[in-house]
């Protein structure tokens, strides 16, 4: 799956509903993920980033 053209490929992260949106899954998908330890954040205070290493394992992405 390849991002769409508004996909910001700059990023360093995406918080959880954003991933989601971007891999055309709900957010409750993504956080079960999170939560299963299948899908790695980076926490930042109280909020939980997919690190851009995730989007270019994925193949969302060039490095």
């Amino acid at each position: 799956m390849k991002p769409s053209s508004s996909f910001d490929t700059n990023r360093l992260g995406w918080r959880p509903v954003e991933w989601a949106r971007l891999l055309g899954v709900s957010p409750s998908a993504i956080y079960l993920q999170i939560a299963q330890g299948k899908l790695p954040v980076i926490k930042v205070g109280a909020t939980k980033i997919v690190p851009r290493s995730v989007a270019v394992e994925a193949g969302l992405i060039d490095d």
